[in-house]
């Protein structure tokens, strides 16, 4: 027998086992993935009713998008559904993306996170208060929305610059800049008028340029009411009243920008989890800045435990809540819930955004669904 071929055949007898097990631990992968595909569909479905408002879900794990996919109705009147491509309104989850908008003019050496805000916006009422501060909750500012809620002219759409006007009336400050954490949705809105302040451009347009453009959401925007632009494939927000759902996207303050207000979808935010997993945002000096927590402990309560951190202590990054492994923030505004959680060791991210009003439901499902991931990664 021809020597060559014997050879031949050796080495097929050699590698025909590896390739065989190679196949079927491909096969075994994908049956898992599917199987968790269907819990998933399970979970939402007996939450989220088909003729209704309802959620967005995006897991990715180790540079895979494990699942991105809707359910419900993003908007009521035509019956659209939910789908990967449909802009959510964050609430606060938005907070993260006006941090890294400051992070970039860091970059860019035209700020520091020391510098003082009464300085750069000149008004003497913030003189003590630091740009770090308001990223980490820690300025001890006093909190706007009693004054807007109850004594602005509601016919008005609310905007940064009534807040910074506001904020000059040197209100009384809840603390000492520094001397704890309090969670201030002022903080971010004075935050992103720094940005506008030192950048010479608009918030909204600065963070589109170097945040969103940056990453690849093409989608992605900051949304504000006095002066609107049109949201595609928008999911409209709603809130249930006696028993039907009414369309909650009017408010007053809904020209409020930097606390909230990003539009994104499952695909946007996709790419933007890619590019945290990467270090491909900022230089690596700052890119570490983005999970680096403020000295002050957050105080532990009863809102801030989830299957994946309950009893643990947390500091506050860069619109992060962060525990010893765990990355994680809630958005809530009228008509909208969202959270989205990011392991700091493992690397997955998780994003539920909701165009529905309902905490209890949130929590529902943010928790159980990572439940179900993990009991996924075990058995993979």
């Amino acid at each position: 027998m021809n020597l060559r071929f014997i050879l031949y055949k050796v080495l097929i007898l050699c590698f025909l086992p590896y390739c065989l097990y190679s196949q079927s631990s491909e096969v075994e992968k994908f049956r898992h993935v599917e199987s968790f595909r269907a819990r998933m569909d399970s979970l939402f479905n007996s939450k989220i009713s088909s003729d209704g408002p309802g959620a967005g879900i995006l897991i990715r794990y180790d540079g895979q998008e494990i699942i991105s996919k809707g359910y419900g109705l993003r908007d009521l009147e035509t019956g659209e559904k939910i789908g990967p491509e449909t802009n959510f309104r964050l609430g606060s989850v938005s907070k993260q993306f006006t941090a890294l908008a400051a992070l970039s003019l860091v970059e860019e050496g035209k700020l520091r996170l020391e510098d003082t805000v009464g300085n750069i916006l000149q008004v003497p009422a913030l003189s003590q208060i630091s740009v770090a501060q308001l990223i980490h909750h820690t300025s001890g500012l006093a909190h706007y929305e009693e004054y807007f809620f109850h004594e602005w002219d509601t016919t008005k759409i609310v905007e940064n610059k009534h807040i910074l006007d506001w904020y000059k009336n040197e209100p009384e400050p809840e603390f000492a800049p520094g001397e704890k954490w309090e969670y201030c949705n002022g903080g971010y809105n004075l935050l992103a008028t720094v940005v506008e302040k030192v950048s010479g451009q608009g918030f909204a347009e600065y963070a589109r340029k170097n945040i969103f453009e940056k990453l690849g959401m093409e989608h992605t925007t900051y949304f504000n009411l006095a002066e609107p632009t049109k949201i595609e494939e928008r999911a409209f927000c709603y809130e249930k009243s006696e028993g039907k759902w009414k369309k909650v996207d009017g408010s007053y303050l809904n020209g409020c920008l930097g606390e909230g207000a990003v539009y994104t979808s499952l695909n946007d935010f996709s790419r933007y989890a890619e590019a945290l997993r990467n270090k491909e945002i900022f230089s690596e000096e700052v890119q570490a800045l983005i999970f680096s927590v403020s000295p002050v402990e957050v105080p532990f309560e009863k809102e801030h435990s989830y299957s994946f951190n309950s009893g643990k202590s947390l500091g506050y990054a860069k619109g992060w809540f962060i525990d010893k492994d765990v990355a994680h923030h809630t958005g809530t505004w009228f008509g909208q819930r969202s959270m989205v959680v990011r392991g700091l060791e493992q690397p997955f991210m998780l994003a539920l955004f909701m165009n529905l009003g309902d905490s209890d439901l949130r929590k529902e499902l943010i928790d159980n669904t990572y439940k179900l991931f993990m009991e996924y990664l075990d058995n993979r």
